[in-house]
């Protein structure tokens, strides 16, 4: 069984056009997924941009009335800083294109749409349900592309998943931890 945890920004995009990233890396634990979340209604609505570091490897997926549609499959990619070293997450929103990027590389395009209006952001973390684990967020920003403008969302986050507890803790501003 897998943990899962995301903690959503206490802001929202209100545009159409806009980038999403953060620095992030394993602070605990060796088998833990993370990444950015994006175009969030709702924690039954969104997507999501996830990597491995441990294989490097990432994915794309939207969650649509809580169904996981893949986007974008796992992928390796070498732009993917390994095991506990940071990487740079950002993912680009430009009407229906979706571009994510791994420590200043592109990795891929995709075209989706979006849930449109205005749009929840937050970050992802996910592990076995045997292997405890935790990831620190750091440099948590969004641009709106058209003006260059940049809100910093929160620093110093740190997601944890406990074994067992059926969830974990968030340290920071937070307002969700699930598992599933």
């Amino acid at each position: 069984a897998k943990w899962w945890a995301g903690s959503k920004a206490p802001v929202y995009v209100q545009y159409d056009n806009y980038s999403v990233e953060a620095d992030m890396r394993r602070h605990e634990g060796s088998t833990s997924d993370y990444g950015l979340v994006f175009d969030q209604v709702d924690w039954v609505n969104f997507y999501f941009f996830a990597m491995d570091p441990g294989s490097r490897r990432y994915f794309v997926a939207k969650v649509e009335n809580g169904t996981p549609l893949i986007i974008v499959p796992w992928t390796d990619a070498t732009a993917i800083n390994p095991d506990n070293q940071v990487n740079h997450l950002k993912v680009e929103r430009i009407g229906t294109e979706l571009a994510v990027y791994a420590n200043g590389h592109h990795l891929t395009t995709a075209t989706n749409s979006g849930f449109g209006g205005v749009s929840g952001i937050g970050l992802y973390m996910e592990s076995d349900a045997d292997a405890p684990a935790s990831v620190r967020y750091d440099n948590f920003e969004a641009w709106r592309l058209e003006t260059g403008q940049v809100q910093t969302v929160m620093e110093g986050l740190t997601i944890t998943e406990t074994v067992g507890t059926g969830g974990g803790s968030c340290e920071a501003t937070s307002d969700w931890c699930n598992d599933g």
